[in-house]
């Protein structure tokens, strides 16, 4: 009876042992997903040999949930397969913007970055921009799934501005070059890039002095992904990089390469 004990305790230690062995493995908190506009340089596109999406937002990011020690994987997919997920709550999305029906549906960290919108046109088709009106009967190429403020949302919405959507910039600019749209929407930055890499293509584009819009940009999640700690710890650490320094230099970093 003695031996059948020792065996039966014996049995309990080492599988009390093995619990608190694997126990760590299996609870191990998965790293958080971001996903980012894989067509929207500088801010966020592509990626490296190592697959590591590339731009400003995801080494924000990177560099942010690294400090707060958080594991975070970031990807880059189309903006419309991005909105998608954040919708189903499967991800999050970094470098977005916030209007009234997403601020409905999504908790939003503090600002990154302030993106200015402009409006691009052909010097064989110009046009004076000074106000949403001045678009009105227009053909204005966007980027699929992108939203640039509630006037210009409303606008397209009473059939006043004539939005055609594609998959970038670069798309757009092409379809502007060749006369088939009237205008293009684009962060200041990315439009600057490419009439700088295309300038035979884009000899004749031009950006407006008036900006369409400024727009802050965000990293949401869905509110049903309850993921308000994350967002409070990302902000903490963005507000520690900002004061610091890093913050100014990573950007400068990205926008320059």
């Amino acid at each position: 009876m003695m031996k059948v004990q020792f065996v039966r305790r014996a049995y309990s230690f080492f599988l009390l042992l093995a619990i608190g062995l694997f126990a760590p493995i299996a609870s191990a908190a998965e790293p958080l997903l971001i996903h980012v506009d894989a067509g929207n340089p500088p801010f966020m596109f592509g990626a490296d040999e190592k697959g590591t999406p590339l731009g400003m937002y995801p080494a924000i990011l990177y560099s942010a949930f690294k400090r707060g020690g958080t594991p975070v994987v970031v990807k880059a997919i189309p903006w419309k397969r991005a909105l998608l997920e954040i919708e189903l709550g499967a991800a999050g999305v970094g470098g977005i913007y916030k209007n009234d029906e997403r601020a409905a549906k999504f908790d939003y960290s503090d600002p990154i970055f302030l993106e200015r919108i402009a409006v691009f046109y052909n010097t064989n088709n110009p046009i004076e921009f000074n106000s949403i009106r001045d678009l009105f009967g227009k053909r204005v190429g966007v980027t699929r799934g992108w939203s640039y403020g509630d006037d210009f949302d409303l606008a397209i919405k009473y059939d006043q501005v004539t939005a055609e959507s594609t998959g970038g910039d670069q798309q757009n600019f092409s379809k502007l070059a060749l006369g088939r749209i009237d205008a293009v929407l684009a962060i200041v930055e990315s439009g600057e890039r490419l009439l700088e890499k295309g300038t035979k293509e884009y000899a004749d584009i031009r950006m407006a002095k008036t900006l369409l819009v400024s727009n802050q940009a965000y990293l949401a999640f869905a509110k049903k992904a309850n993921q308000l700690p994350s967002i409070a710890l990302f902000n903490k650490e963005l507000a520690k990089m900002k004061k610091d320094g890093s913050f100014n230099a990573l950007v400068q970093q990205e926008l320059s390469r």
